[in-house]
């Protein structure tokens, strides 16, 4: 128990600070995370092995998932730059990892209701297992596009001048030209004599 709740705490740990960097941003984990770790393993320890109690590990449990999701879910929407689609839906699971925990946490103060306890307690904890399926894919989509938009950031620019090259040069004309119903759109030819001494050099 002890060490399936320490993997618990490092992947959620990994979690927010994959977020972190993909975002640009530095972690506000990084100087809490030994007191955010004790907090979690002391009770969880207390109630596995001083004061056994099955309930209370549960809501130690739900309480440090309902934290690291919100954490990870305010550094998402804090982000100033323009959602993508991969962390829209990570906040999407998140969002639902988050109702979860608090109707486990219901659940298992109603543990002693035979028909509360069991049937809505395993529907939750398929629903987690879901969740974690779910959260799989997002990060493999997540790495996927980050490499896809990495590649297509060098395609479109030279990497020692950083100018666009010819073909991410015609998708931006095009765009101007789509979108200049609505305004208009100019384009301003310069032909530069013996250039080809100056680019030499």
């Amino acid at each position: 128990i002890i060490v399936c709740n320490c993997c618990y705490a490092a992947a959620f740990f990994s979690l927010q600070e994959g977020v972190c960097r993909y975002l640009g941003r530095k972690s506000p984990l990084l100087l809490w995370m030994k007191i955010v770790f004790f907090l979690q393993i002391l009770p969880i320890f207390y109630f596995t092995y001083i004061d056994p109690s099955f309930t209370a590990r549960v809501q130690v449990y739900c309480l440090v998932s309902f934290f690291y999701c919100a954490l990870t879910l305010g550094t998402i929407f804090s982000a100033n730059e323009k959602k993508e689609p991969p962390l829209r839906l990570l906040s999407v699971i998140l969002s639902i990892q988050l109702i979860l925990t608090i109707l486990r946490a219901v659940v298992e103060n109603d543990y002693n209701n035979m028909f509360f306890g069991s049937a809505y307690a395993s529907i939750i904890i398929m629903g987690h297992i879901l969740i974690a399926s779910a959260l799989s894919l997002c990060f493999l989509w997540i790495a996927l596009y980050h490499v896809s938009k990495k590649f297509q950031e060098q395609a479109d620019f030279d990497a020692l001048t950083h100018i666009a090259s010819r073909g991410a040069m015609e998708r931006f004309l095009e765009n101007c030209i789509f979108s200049s119903i609505q305004g208009n759109t100019g384009i301003l030819w310069m032909d530069i004599d013996d250039f080809k001494r100056i680019n030499d050099v």
